[in-house]
C-alpha cells in the first residue's frame, strides 16, 4: 500500500468501527484508520498531523538504518547479535564471510551449533549464558585474544553483541569514519 504511495501518509476513512480492520490496514502501511462515524474536522486535522509526523519519524529510522547497515556490512570485523537462545538475530557480511556464506540472511536464525562442531559450540553457548545472567568471562583481561573474544549483553532486550576486535577500536574506527565525512 504505503510503496504506491511514494512517502506520502495514508490516512483511510472506513465506515467500520472494526478494530481488527483498523490494524490490518495499519500493517499493510496506512498511518491511521479512522471511522467516519468518529470523524470531525478537529480530529481528522489531528490524525493528519499525526500521520505526517509519524511518516516523517518512519522515514528518519529507515535513513538510520540504513547507515548502520552499510557501517556494519563495511567493516572487516565480525559483528553479530544473538537472541537468549543463542539465535543469530543480526549479523554483518564479515561473519557471513566467515561462515562461508554469501548472506548475512543465511546466518540468521541458526546457532553456532551449525556452524562449528558440538564441543565448542556448547562452549560458546556457556560463555553467552554465563555473560547474560552477569557474570565476566575475563575481567579486564588485557590479553588481545580474550579481548578479541569479549561479547557484550544488554540488560533491556537481552541481546548479545560481539565484535571480533576490541569494541573500543571498532568505536574509534566508526567515528573516524563518521566525523571523515566517509560515512
Amino acid at each position: 500500500m504505503h510503496a504506491g504511495a511514494g512517502g506520502v501518509p495514508i490516512i483511510v476513512l472506513s465506515g467500520l468501527a472494526e478494530e481488527v480492520l483498523a490494524i490490518t490496514t495499519v500493517q499493510q502501511g496506512a498511518q491511521d484508520d479512522i471511522p467516519k462515524e468518529q470523524t470531525d474536522s478537529a480530529s481528522l486535522a489531528r490524525g493528519i498531523l499525526h500521520a505526517i509526523e509519524r511518516c516523517r519519524i518512519q522515514h528518519a529510522l529507515a535513513e538510520e538504518r540504513d547507515l548502520l547497515r552499510g557501517l556494519l556490512d563495511n567493516i572487516p570485523d565480525q559483528v553479530y547479535m544473538k537472541d537468549t537462545e543463542s539465535r543469530f538475530i543480526s549479523v554483518n557480511s564479515a561473519t557471513a564471510r566467515f561462515f562461508g556464506v554469501s548472506s548475512p540472511d543465511q546466518v540468521v536464525g541458526n546457532s553456532d551449533f551449525d556452524f562449528f562442531p558440538a564441543g565448542l559450540a556448547a562452549m560458546f553457548r556457556a560463555e553467552e549464558q554465563a555473560l547474560l545472567c552477569g557474570n565476566p568471562l575475563c575481567p579486564e583481561s588485557s590479553d588481545p585474544e580474550t579481548r578479541r573474544r569479549e561479547r557484550i549483553a544488554t540488560d533491556q532486550r537481552h541481546l548479545q553483541v560481539s565484535a571480533t576486535q576490541d569494541p573500543t577500536d571498532l568505536l574509534t574506527a566508526v567515528k573516524e569514519i563518521l566525523t571523515s565525512g566517509r560515512g
